[in-house]
C-alpha cells in the first residue's frame, strides 16, 4: 500500500484545536477511546469497561490531509494491471457545513 499525501498547512495542529475547528467537541475523548481499544484492549477489557482516565491521551502534533491516493494489490479485482488498483480518497473541507 502506497499513499500519496498533501498536508493542509492552514488547519489545526493538535487534537483540541481540531475539535474546535471541526465543531466536534468530544473529539479528544473519541481519540482517547480509540487509542485504548487499539493498543491496550484485551479479550476481557475494552474502552467500554474502563474510566476515561485509564485511556491514553494524545497530545502530540497532528496533520490534516484533504486527499490521498492509495495504490494496492487486489488479486480479486481483475480490472487493474495484474490486480494493481489505485483509489483516490477525498474529503472536501466544505463537506460538513455544505458548500462555501
Amino acid at each position: 500500500l502506497n499513499l500519496i499525501l498533501l498536508e493542509e498547512r492552514s488547519h489545526a495542529h493538535n487534537i483540541c484545536a481540531l475539535a474546535i475547528e471541526m465543531d466536534i467537541p468530544n473529539l479528544p475523548r473519541l481519540v482517547q477511546l480509540f487509542l485504548y481499544d487499539k493498543f491496550l484492549a484485551s479479550d476481557t477489557h475494552t474502552s467500554d469497561d474502563v474510566p476515561l482516565s485509564a485511556c491514553p491521551r494524545f497530545e502530540g502534533p497532528i496533520k490534516v490531509f484533504n486527499s490521498a491516493a492509495a495504490t494496492f494489490f487486489a488479486p480479486s479485482d481483475p480490472s487493474g494491471i495484474g490486480g494493481m488498483c489505485r483509489e483516490y480518497i477525498r474529503a472536501a473541507p466544505s463537506w460538513r457545513r455544505g458548500p462555501p
